[in-house]
């Protein structure tokens, strides 16, 4: 213990097995009621008292300070029904109602700040699924506990992709500063040559960082004993080193943990299976490829958004391939290069000395937090609303900041926020790439993203219909003179429903 507390660690504290519980037991809920919650909230105050008591002799005595504490483990069990109950009693989690929840976050509170622990911030509510997460943190701000909780900690298990909103739950995190993070997320142990474990850990990654954008991604467990959930089994009768067994999901779980370093910034990547992360101290961009398919599969970066690159490398892991590190692709001569993926295998591509082009952008409110009043009503500046039955902005569910630009969906009708920019030949040379970028939903078909250029027909870009908001961006070639118009439209679906965009951002590389 007193060597770890020299390394750069983060400490967290969660309490298992919790004390006081109404049924007497410690494990789960021993009672069957899968609705039953099995915390006497008149515990509260004793509760945050041991609680704190515990991290506190941490702090003043080992020299180790938890930075959070999440009092509670999955709650609300499983799907959200509260189910740690009958045969499933052996299971960490206490079912616990959201009122009780209140009541303990209030106590923890008041414990730390009676004791000075300013060091110490609580995190909520570590629930099994990303939908329950979001219900709890809704009810806390309802209930007027969300300025007493720092951050929001929640696991991965049972999520479908399409339904599960973790752009919501990033944005409400967002919005109010508190930091949100996947905290726990398993998968059963495969061997090397089965890419089971490792495919689907770095699936889930992707598809989190994508989304929900946490501060920290968690696996659990690292190490367990054989035939349960580890990236390592280590057989708990016999530790020596010779015996631990390697599983797909350690090298898997490699691939980002070994190359994106603490403190590097998401950047937009097409590619809806892949990540690209950027550390602005070392200079290096990383790119993660999955391909879960059972055939090959290329897939073409353009790097023309940086003013230079260095040299590159290429780490693979793969049935036959153990984060192995393979003779790296080359750079075409405009800036872009190709990645081939065999099947079953999660690819990482480091570039070094990455220097990055001139963050400007051409558009003029691309946030849409400027707002003007026309008549009595607030309009987006700089933005054309065309068709709709709205005023083009809105202030619910914004991606970030107040406002996002939204389009009322019609029937048989056609909407379009746009904006108009000439590329001015004071700042443009004969040849450049611009890149269009933007945070944007829908709830029905028919929207997209999109350019014109010198009112011809440009690239563009579909918009999920899952209601959920994602990144999508194009790249296009113009010139100096060159009028350029950005929309965003819908025309017109089978039924009523709503379209936003957030973060429009335009820029050019000229060479």
């Amino acid at each position: 213990m007193n060597s770890l507390v020299q390394d750069d660690l983060k400490w967290i504290g969660m309490l298992y097995s919790v004390r006081l519980t109404i049924s007497g037991c410690s494990k789960g809920n021993s009672r069957n009621p899968p609705l039953h919650s099995n915390f006497d909230a008149v515990n509260s105050a004793a509760f945050a008292d041991y609680a704190t008591e515990v991290i506190k002799y941490f702090h003043e005595n080992l020299n180790i300070t938890f930075t959070s504490y999440a009092p509670f483990n999955e709650p609300f069990g499983l799907h959200g029904i509260g189910s740690w109950a009958g045969n499933l009693s052996q299971q960490e989690g206490c079912n616990m109602d959201r009122p009780t929840m209140v009541s303990i976050i209030q106590s923890v509170h008041e414990a730390i700040e009676a004791k000075n622990m300013s060091f110490l911030k609580i995190a909520i509510s570590d629930e099994t699924q990303v939908n329950t997460q979001l219900q709890s943190y809704d009810y806390f701000v309802d209930a007027g506990v969300s300025d007493l909780f720092g951050q929001v900690n929640v696991h991965g298990y049972w999520d479908q992709v399409e339904l599960s909103r973790k752009d919501l739950l990033s944005m409400r995190c967002s919005k109010a500063g508190h930091g949100l993070w996947m905290d726990e997320m398993g998968w059963g142990g495969t061997p090397v040559e089965n890419m089971e474990q490792g495919l689907n850990i770095a699936n889930r990654i992707v598809v989190d960082l994508r989304k929900m954008l946490p501060s920290a991604w968690v696996y659990w467990q690292v190490v367990e004993g054989g035939g349960g959930w580890g990236l390592l089994e280590v057989p708990y009768v016999n530790t020596t080193v010779d015996i631990i067994k390697y599983n797909s999901g350690y090298y898997a779980m490699e691939q980002f943990s070994q190359h994106i370093k603490q403190g590097s910034k998401l950047i937009y990547i097409s590619n809806e299976n892949s990540i690209a992360a950027l550390d602005l101290v070392t200079q290096k961009l990383v790119i993660v490829v999955v391909n879960a398919e059972d055939s090959e599969v290329s897939q073409e970066f353009d790097l023309g958004l940086f003013e230079s690159v260095g040299s590159l490398a290429l780490f693979r892991t793969s049935p036959n391939e153990q984060h192995l590190n393979l003779p790296p692709p080359t750079i075409s001569a405009s800036n872009k290069v190709q990645v081939v993926s065999p099947p079953q295998s999660i690819s990482t591509l480091e570039v070094s000395d990455v220097v990055l082009a001139s963050g400007e952008n051409l558009l003029q409110n691309g946030g849409f937090e400027s707002v003007q009043d026309i008549n009595g009503t607030s309009y987006p500046t700089a933005w054309t609303l065309q068709g709709g039955s709205n005023n083009g902005i809105t202030s619910e569910n914004s991606w970030r900041g107040e406002y996002s630009g939204v389009l009322d969906i019609r029937l048989g009708s056609t909407s379009a926020l746009l904006q108009n920019i000439t590329l001015a030949s004071s700042k443009l040379l004969a040849s450049c790439t611009l890149y269009l970028t933007a945070w944007c939903s829908s709830s029905q078909g028919g929207t997209k993203l999109g350019v014109k250029i010198n009112a011809g027909e440009g690239p563009v870009v579909d918009i999920n219909r899952n209601g959920a908001y994602s990144s999508y961006g194009v790249s296009f070639s113009a010139s100096a003179g060159d009028i350029i118009e950005v929309y965003f439209e819908n025309t017109g679906a089978l039924l009523m429903g709503v379209a936003r965009v957030d973060n429009v951002f335009l820029h050019a590389k000229c060479e």
